[in-house]
Order: C-alpha cells, then structure tokens, then sequence
C-alpha cells in the first residue's frame, strides 16, 4: 500500500469499505467497497464534484449495493461505534485483501497524494477521500471508473481540489 499515512476521514471510508466488502462475503476489497465507503462517510464532502450529487448516489446504489435502508443500517451503525479504528477491524480479522484493481487505484491515490507532497518534512504523504475518488475516475479502463466519469462528477474541480487539499491525519 505504499507509506502514506490516512486522513482521518478516509480511516473512516476505509472502515466502511472493509463492512462493504465483508456484508457481501468477498474475500478481497474491491472498487466498489471503497466507493461505497467514501459515499457512506464522505457524502457531504465529495457531492460537491457533482452537477448533481444525486447521480453519484444513484451510482453508488446500483454499483456498490448501498441503497436507501441499508444506508440507514450504515448510519446507524457508524453512530453506535463512531471512532472505531483501523487496528480494532484487523483483530477482529476484517481487513481484506485488496483486488488487483483497487490496488492501481491505490497506487495511483499515492501518486497524488505525493505529488501534494508531505504536510512537514520527515513526515509521509496523506492519503484522503479526495485522492481515491479521483483515482478511481482515472481508472477509465474499468467499468467503475467510466461510470463514475459519466455520473456528472466535476474531475476538472475535483483535480483542482486535490492540489490543494490540506487533509488532517487520521
């Protein structure tokens, strides 16, 4: 995965994905996990690349499985164990292998990660919601990420946004 470091909201996408991929009983993380975590946790924040916010809710529902009551679950959920951490999911055995396209698309979140560069010398990238969404758009070679290009997403502002984005660590 790189050393990068996660902002504090993509620790929480993350998390979200990882619950994705285990309700549809995949052993590996996949595209679709992480876009789906990023719309659960980061809904507010990453709409505003959207004409219409709608249209990226649209996809992530018909894409990612995430539709209206299992939303209400995702938020109940996270409101009963809101700050549980990355190392908590790991003991309990909920950490995934990653499939082999979202590992381009890691790979391609550190390259803008890093091309942002480090928030104080000797410290690592930061990885945030931003970047993945943007790589995962990148990736139009995949199904996912030419729907998400198609969806009305801004990548011209979001591209922009990513320069520079100041994200806090997780």
């Amino acid at each position: 995965m790189g050393d990068y470091q996660a902002s504090r909201d993509f620790g929480y996408c993350l998390s979200f994905a990882m619950r994705a991929a285990q309700s549809r009983s995949s052993l590996t993380l996949d595209v679709r996990d992480l876009l789906a975590g990023l719309f659960i946790a980061n809904l507010e924040k990453l709409s505003r690349y959207w004409r219409d916010w709608e249209n990226f809710e649209e996809l992530v529902a018909t894409e990612c499985g995430v539709c209206e009551p299992r939303w209400f679950y995702w938020i109940q959920f996270y409101n009963e164990t809101h700050g549980f951490e990355e190392d908590r999911d790991r003991k309990k055995g909920l950490f995934k292998d990653q499939s082999a396209d979202l590992a381009r698309v890691w790979v391609t979140a550190g390259q803008i990660a890093d091309a942002r560069g480090v928030p104080a010398p000797g410290s690592r990238a930061i990885l945030a919601p931003e970047d993945f969404l943007l790589a995962i758009v990148r990736h139009q070679e995949t199904v996912l990420g030419a729907k998400l290009a198609a969806s009305g997403l801004d990548i011209e502002r979001l591209e922009q946004a990513v320069k520079t984005l100041k994200p806090r660590p997780g």
